[in-house]
């Protein structure tokens, strides 16, 4: 299981699971439902050529909302036991904030591995609103830019497309979404929506090849209560098991 895969855990459950779910043809505009979220991480398979022999952990994920914007603060801590007795502690956080109109994104992301740290990432991300390009900037680990392709969008803006294309009666979506987790973003992102209890089936690609599949799970009220996250020789599972309702802003 590499660094990526790890780092990856962590926040591709997250972006997923802030979706108010409707029925296709819904015609109310979508809505995200602030909350705090913890989910149990445990390990569902793992191939022998893996070396994984059990992972367990917890995710904790939190979504709220201000008068322009959005912010996600999402902490993994995980724990990987491979052949031989080795074992592998990683945490991993992310905080981010995406204005309401698409158009600024900051980004922020840690992780240590066995209490080392590890990678860092942080900076901000703009798009011109009109379908065009647009542009990351890291500050850290060092200074660089990335360009984003036409049409990229950040991952609430990407949610809110993806829950009306569900409404829409859409049963596939696929978008470039830029999240700052890596300097590989931003990834092309296909999903394949089954409206019977908003279940979501998601593939994120680099190249020609998904670097991970996801499927999602939700519960009547739209919060997501099991995810699968498969990365070809291992795949985690993810399982809600304490949720809080959070408030909106009076703006």
């Amino acid at each position: 299981m590499t660094p990526r895969s790890i780092r990856m855990a962590g926040f591709i459950a997250g972006f997923f699971v802030v979706v108010f779910w409707a029925a296709p043809g819904a015609t109310t505009s979508a809505t995200l439902v602030p909350h705090r979220g913890i989910y149990s991480i445990g390990l569902e398979r793992a191939e022998a050529g893996s070396g994984v022999v059990g992972v367990e952990g917890a995710m904790i994920y939190k979504f709220t909302e201000g008068c322009d914007g959005w912010t996600v603060e999402n902490q993994t801590l995980m724990r990987f036991d491979y052949e031989e007795g080795r074992s592998l502690d990683s945490s991993w956080s992310y905080v981010s904030w995406e204005s309401k109109d698409g158009l600024r994104y900051r980004f922020r992301v840690n992780q240590t591995r066995n209490g080392k740290p590890g990678e860092m990432f942080r900076g901000t991300a703009t798009t011109p609103g009109d379908g065009g390009a647009g542009q990351a900037h890291f500050s850290q680990p060092s200074r660089f830019e990335v360009t984003l392709p036409p049409g990229t969008v950040f991952p609430t803006r990407h949610l809110l497309a993806l829950i009306e294309a569900g409404r829409s009666g859409g049963l596939n979506f696929n978008r470039f979404m830029f999240d700052g987790t890596s300097p590989d973003n931003p990834y092309e992102v296909n999903a394949v929506i089954t409206p019977l209890r908003g279940a979501v089936s998601g593939q994120a690609a680099k190249g020609p090849l998904p670097e991970f599949q996801l499927h999602i799970q939700y519960r009547d009220d739209g919060i997501a209560e099991a995810l699968l996250q498969d990365y070809g020789d291992i795949t985690l599972k993810l399982h809600l098991s304490k949720v809080e309702a959070l408030s909106r802003p009076e703006c």
